[in-house]
C-alpha cells in the first residue's frame, strides 16, 4: 500500500483479477464475443484498486484496467501489479509486469497512473463478479455494465526491460527524491517451482496453470505434467538487485496526456 500525503488516503490494489467462485467452489466462467467460456480470473478487463480513508474509516474499489493483448494467451491473469508508490493528488507510479505475449517471458513496466476525481466507485455489492463479467461478455450482467464504469487512467512511464533489467519480476519501488526512483526486484528465496511428466521428466509450463485436488493430486496442467517440485531457482533470479532510476524531470511534474 501506499499513502497519498495530499489527502491522507491509502492505496493498495490486487495484483491480478479477482478468481470468484460458485457454489461449488469452482471458478466462475464468462465468454467473450467471438470465444468460449474462460475463468474470469483469466481474462477480466481490470483488477481492483482499494483507497482507505483513516479519517472517516471507509474505503472505496477503483477499476484498474489492463491490457490482455500484452500478455500470454491474451490473459489479463497473466498481469501482475508488482508495488506502487504515490505522487499525490491521485496520481501514482504503479510496477506492471507478466508473462508478454511474444515469447511468454516476463517483461516489467514502470506505469503513470491517475485516479480520475469521477471515477466509478465499483464497491457497491452489486457489482460484486457482475463487473468482471461484463467486461468479459461486453453486455450487461445483472444490471451491472462495464461499459459505463469510469476505470483508473495508465500510461507507459518506463520499460525496465529495454533499459537493461534482468531479472524477472521488479517488486518493491519507492522513491528517493523528488527525481529518483529505487527499484528492488523478487527473488522468490532463490527458489523455484519445476513440473514433471509421470517418468520425471522436467515439462516445459507453470504450476500456476495446475489444479491441485485434496489429495495433492494435479490435473489440468500443460504438457501432460503430472508432478511438481520445488528446485533451485534460476541463478539470474538468485541475486537481489537494486536500481536507482533519475528521470529527467521531477517526479512532481509528471502528468498523463490528456484523454
Amino acid at each position: 500500500m501506499t499513502l497519498d500525503a495530499a489527502s491522507g488516503v491509502l492505496h493498495g490494489f490486487l495484483q491480478s483479477p479477482i478468481d470468484p467462485r460458485d457454489a461449488n467452489g469452482k471458478s466462475i466462467k464468462a465468454k467473450p464475443p467471438g470465444g468460449s467460456n474462460t475463468d474470469v480470473r483469466h481474462i477480466a478487463k481490470f483488477t481492483r484498486w482499494l483507497a482507505f480513508d483513516p479519517a472517516t474509516e471507509t474505503s472505496k474499489l477503483y477499476a484498474y484496467p489492463i491490457d490482455g493483448s500484452q500478455y500470454d494467451k491474451d490473459r489479463t491473469g497473466n498481469a501482475k501489479l508488482g508495488d506502487m508508490v504515490s505522487l499525490g493528488n491521485g496520481r501514482f507510479i504503479v510496477i506492471e509486469q507478466g508473462a508478454r505475449k511474444s515469447d511468454g517471458k516476463v517483461f516489467n513496466k514502470l506505469m503513470l497512473v491517475e485516479l480520475p476525481a469521477n471515477a466509478t466507485n465499483i464497491a457497491a455489492p452489486e457489482f460484486n463478479h457482475n463487473l468482471e463479467i461484463s467486461s468479459i461478455t461486453q453486455a450487461p450482467s445483472n444490471g451491472v455494465d462495464y461499459s459505463t464504469v469510469v476505470t483508473m487512467r495508465k500510461t507507459e512511464l518506463l520499460d525496465l526491460n529495454a533499459l537493461g533489467w534482468l531479472a524477472e519480476k521488479a517488486e518493491g519501488l519507492t522513491i528517493v527524491d523528488d527525481q529518483t526512483l529505487a527499484l528492488v526486484n523478487d527473488n522468490d528465496f532463490g527458489l523455484g517451482t519445476v513440473l514433471l511428466g509421470a517418468d520425471g521428466t522436467r515439462l516445459a509450463g507453470s504450476v500456476e496453470d495446475c489444479t491441485a485436488a485434496v489429495d495433492g493430486q494435479l490435473s489440468g496442467c500443460p504438457a501432460g505434467a503430472t508432478r511438481a517440485r520445488i528446485t533451485r531457482g534460476s541463478d539470474l533470479e538468485r541475486p537481489t538487485r537494486i536500481w536507482l532510476i533519475k528521470l529527467d524531470r521531477k517526479l512532481s511534474d509528471l502528468r498523463l496526456p490528456a484523454s
